[in-house]
């Protein structure tokens, strides 16, 4: 019964997150040790409609992935998750 309940509070918890940080967490969570993936790429797989014609743009897409990260960890999702030299890290 007790794996049931974690299960429905998670799944409830997952249902609210907003849609950056749902798809870094099906990343997340599709891999055993998630490998780092570029911010570029994580943007193609958001399907996201953001340019990032520019530093400007970019700069703006780091900090959507920022807020994206404080949800997941605000959640504890993961033990950790962080960006670094535009690599997305999730540690499960």
């Amino acid at each position: 019964v007790a794996n049931n309940t974690t299960t429905l509070l998670a799944n409830d918890t997952v249902k609210n997150l907003k849609p950056m940080a749902f798809a870094l967490y099906k990343y997340g969570m599709s891999h055993k040790d998630p490998l780092p993936i570029n911010i570029r790429d994580f943007h193609k797989i958001c399907r996201s409609k953001a340019k990032l014609e520019s530093p400007q743009d970019l700069a703006n897409w780091r900090s959507y992935v920022r807020k994206a990260i404080s949800q997941l960890k605000e959640n504890k999702f993961f033990s950790d998750c962080y960006i670094e030299n535009d690599f997305i890290f999730i540690l499960r």
